[in-house]
């Protein structure tokens, strides 16, 4: 018997397997997740409830669940900015509650405090629903970042580090602002779809970031505001496209540094 011969004798005993043991249907799955038009690239926080010392609403910042989610029909990356989802009905379920994303016009869709979903602690769903069996993914929530950082700093003074490196999280969000005159001074929030997506599947290990003069300013109170983003799994994606996909789950502390001198 030819070696060929042989393989296509292995291959043919293998395939009631592949039927019995759901083989197959694993398979169909993966390669249907590869082919899917439908990419969802987005993150959802909570931003927990800050100290006394830190008014977020100077910010335009809210307390509670807050997010992005940017909706693509794109079969490579390219497209992702070139294929923008318009004028779908997007909605994130959780703890009982359903609330409607904004539509922003350009693909994105958003998430701001106040709504229902405020309090919730669980698992989100976030699922476009204006189409049959619309992309949906499943959005948990880690724990937020316990860092501790100096109580003030002074120009001159060694920069406050976010030690992110060796952190259990995938990407960070971090900024610095101005509280007194509600002004973000720093921040590493990405703006688009192709940022976003960037800023999500990252290049290697998340590294620490120093603040210093250039994002902290003197004679001030000023606040320091970290975001520890997890990634969530391709299984809890469904009828997405799972190689450009990504979605980011996580919770917001705020710090408050003062800068006022002597």
């Amino acid at each position: 018997m030819s070696r060929s011969s042989a393989s296509s004798l292995a291959l043919f005993a293998l395939c009631p397997c592949f039927a019995a043991c759901g083989l197959f249907d694993d398979v169909k799955e993966d390669v249907e997740g590869l082919l899917d038009p439908d990419v969802m690239v987005g993150l959802f926080t909570i931003v927990e409830p800050p100290p006394a010392e830190v008014d977020l609403s100077a910010l335009g910042i809210g307390v509670g669940m807050a997010g992005t989610v940017f909706l693509a029909d794109a079969r490579n990356l390219s497209a992702l900015e070139e294929s923008p989802v318009i004028g779908a009905t997007v909605e994130v379920a959780g703890c009982g509650q359903t609330v409607q994303l904004q539509d922003e016009g350009n693909g994105a869709y958003t998430l701001l405090p106040p709504t229902a979903l405020d309090g919730c602690q669980q698992p989100i769903v976030v699922t476009r629903v204006d189409v049959d069996d619309g992309p949906s993914a499943t959005i948990s929530f880690p724990q937020a970042p316990n860092f501790s950082f100096p109580t003030s700093w002074r120009p001159g003074d060694a920069d406050i580090v976010v030690p992110l490196a060796g952190s259990p999280f995938d990407s960070a969000l971090v900024i610095t602002a101005d509280l007194v005159a509600g002004e973000i001074l720093y921040s590493n929030e990405p703006q688009d779809v192709m940022e976003t997506y960037n800023f999500l599947m990252g290049s290697g290990s998340l590294q620490d970031i120093p603040l210093g003069s250039g994002e902290l300013r003197a004679d001030t109170l000023m606040g320091l505001g970290v975001s520890g983003l997890v990634k969530m799994p391709n299984t809890e994606l469904l009828g997405a496209n799972t190689a450009l996909s990504v979605l980011h789950g996580g919770r917001t502390r705020a710090w408050p540094i003062e800068t006022f001198g002597f």
